[in-house]
C-alpha cells in the first residue's frame, strides 16, 4: 500500500514557483530591467494562470506585488530627505519618472515631492 503524501508537503510544493518568484521580485524590485513576464515563463504556466494564482496567495498580481515594493521603498527613501524625486524613482527601478509620480500619487494621495515635507510616516 502507497504511503500517503503529507497534504502540507504537496501545499508546500505546489505554491514553490510563486514563493520563489515572490521572493526574487523582494530582493531585486530596484531592477529597471526586471520583466515579470519573462519570469513567470521559466516556469511554463500561462500568464493568465499564473496571475490568478499569485493573486490568490498574496492578494496581488505579480505586478502589482512588484509596483507595491518599489513604491513603498520609494516613500522610505524620501521620507530621508537627502535624495531628488528623480534619485528616488530610478533607485527602486522606475525609468520614467511622470509614471512613478503618477503611480506614486494614486497609491499615498500625494505626489512624491511633497512627502519630503511631511512630519508622519504614510506607509
Amino acid at each position: 500500500m502507497p504511503k500517503k503524501r503529507n497534504a502540507g508537503y504537496y501545499q508546500v510544493s505546489k505554491n514553490k514557483p510563486f514563493i520563489e518568484l515572490r521572493d526574487y521580485l523582494t530582493e531585486n524590485f530596484g531592477d529597471s530591467t526586471l520583466d515579470v513576464n519573462a519570469l513567470t515563463e521559466k516556469y511554463g504556466f500561462s500568464d493568465k494562470y499564473f496571475r490568478d494564482r499569485f493573486r490568490e496567495l498574496f492578494g496581488s498580481t505579480p505586478t502589482q506585488y512588484l509596483i507595491g515594493l518599489r513604491l513603498n521603498e520609494a516613500a522610505r527613501l524620501l521620507l530621508g530627505g537627502s535624495h531628488t524625486v528623480g534619485e528616488v524613482a530610478e533607485a527602486v527601478g522606475f525609468s520614467d519618472i511622470y509614471y512613478f509620480s503618477h503611480l506614486f500619487k494614486k497609491r499615498f494621495g500625494c505626489p512624491p515631492v511633497s512627502l519630503k515635507n511631511r512630519d508622519e510616516t504614510i506607509l
